[in-house]
């Protein structure tokens, strides 16, 4: 059995306030926390994001509820980069990488990120 009744009333919403949160009719999503319709992967989606844990959790495939999509700025990342020690600053928006076996992989991933958006998202 899936777990959106479960993450539902964890963060205290009714079938209404999550339907009006996500954009579903409230008796849509009764019917996928009883099982009498199952939901496509674009509302598995939407559900998860929402929630903030991976569709395989929601689904009651996994007990991993582990965060899977984080959407920060570009600051907050390099920051956190930096305190998790991948990257230190040499000047002003320049970075090194600490040494790493996919080291540079990793750097032209987060270059992208940085000089494309705003706002990214990241895998963790």
């Amino acid at each position: 059995m899936n777990r959106i009744k479960e993450l539902r009333q964890k963060n205290n919403l009714t079938l209404k306030e999550l339907g009006q949160k996500i954009g579903m009719a409230n008796n849509t999503i009764s019917r996928y926390e009883t099982g009498k319709r199952e939901p496509k992967l674009k509302t598995w989606n939407k559900l998860a994001e929402y929630f903030n844990v991976p569709i395989s959790y929601l689904m009651g495939l996994s007990d991993d509820d582990k965060t899977v999509i984080k959407k920060i700025s570009s600051e907050v990342l390099l920051q956190e980069l930096i305190n998790r020690k991948v990257l230190f600053p040499l000047g002003y928006r320049t970075f090194g990488l600490v040494d790493s076996p996919n080291g540079e992989a990793i750097m032209n991933k987060i270059e992208d990120k940085i000089h494309n958006m705003p706002i990214h998202e990241f895998r963790l």
